[in-house]
């Protein structure tokens, strides 16, 4: 079902759709988590509320990008720059972010053919 989402938004936002990740906690090893009056039960690679709603992802920004190649059929140059560019140019940073440019800073990530990391710059 989440694939098939991801396509419909793709289709109707195109360029605007990005993506993006607050996996502070990615590969989050608990069950619970609780800082400063927040709570989430880690369930299935998901932290949701007490009440079973969403409150956060546990997935790195590389993840995302697999699972829009690996099962939603986004090509990678898409996905690199819905994890880049597209955030950026949603900050108004695009000039200093999000791509291979003069100027802009930038780390580099060395991915194999299957998206895995070989080294980072």
């Amino acid at each position: 079902i989440l694939a098939a989402v991801i396509r419909i938004a793709k289709k109707v936002l195109g360029d605007r759709l990005f993506l993006i990740s607050d996996a502070t906690f990615a590969h989050f090893k608990g069950q619970r988590f609780e800082f400063e009056g927040f709570s989430a039960n880690y369930i299935n690679r998901q932290f949701v509320n007490d009440e079973g709603k969403l409150a956060g992802s546990a997935i790195t920004l590389l993840e995302a990008v697999q699972n829009c190649v690996n099962h939603v059929g986004i090509t990678k140059d898409e996905a690199f720059r819905m994890a880049s560019l597209y955030p950026a140019r949603a900050l108004k940073m695009d000039n200093q972010l999000g791509r291979i440019a003069k100027g802009c800073k930038a780390d580099f990530v060395i991915l194999d053919k299957d998206l895995g990391v070989v080294e980072v710059y």
